[in-house]
């Protein structure tokens, strides 16, 4: 008897799963329908990545990582070893691809800042312009360099009191 009521709970609970994944997915397509009706650009969620077409048939691509760097992320650009990624996003739009990575470290922003300024000059980066304020109690340094078409923003920060130090690496195509 026992037996039969556990088999009875685990079938409601699995029951219970499908239906809630079955509202979710009614959800994401009405939640879609309402902003294709609301911005008249066409989207479509698929395996983590969102796609917008206009009404000029450009398309843009959106898709997340976690604790990672985006795929397709260039193996080539320098990437903060003593980091953790936090999060990272790909773009493409029309096949131009562009990404944003937030890294966090405990190292000191001055630090960060000496090893990216470095880094992108020994890989061939052309340091566009700079700023450091890393000596300030709230630190705060930007870095934008250009390479083969491509443009870097690189912005690093960290409170007086936080413990980690914030970097937002930007990287797409140099719009000239």
């Amino acid at each position: 008897m026992r037996r039969i009521t556990a088999l009875g709970l685990v079938l409601v609970m699995v029951v219970a799963v499908f239906a809630l994944s079955g509202c979710q997915q009614m959800a994401q397509k009405a939640t879609e329908a309402a902003v294709e009706k609301a911005t008249g650009v066409k989207v479509d969620t698929n395996a983590g990545t969102i796609s917008t077409t206009d009404e000029d048939g450009n398309t843009t691509e959106l898709s997340a990582a976690e604790g990672t760097y985006p795929d397709g992320f260039p193996s080539d650009f320098p990437q903060y070893a003593n980091g953790k990624v936090d999060s990272g996003l790909k773009g493409s739009t029309n096949g131009e691809e562009s990404f944003t990575v937030i890294i966090m470290t405990a190292d000191a922003a001055a630090d960060v800042f000496k090893w990216y300024t470095d880094e992108l000059k020994s890989a061939g980066w052309k340091i566009d312009q700079s700023m450091d304020g890393t000596n300030s109690e709230a630190a705060f340094a930007s870095i934008v360099a250009i390479k083969d078409g491509q443009k870097a923003g690189i912005t690093i920060s960290r409170a007086q009191d936080d413990p980690e130090t914030s970097i937002m690496v930007g990287l797409g195509p140099d719009k000239k």
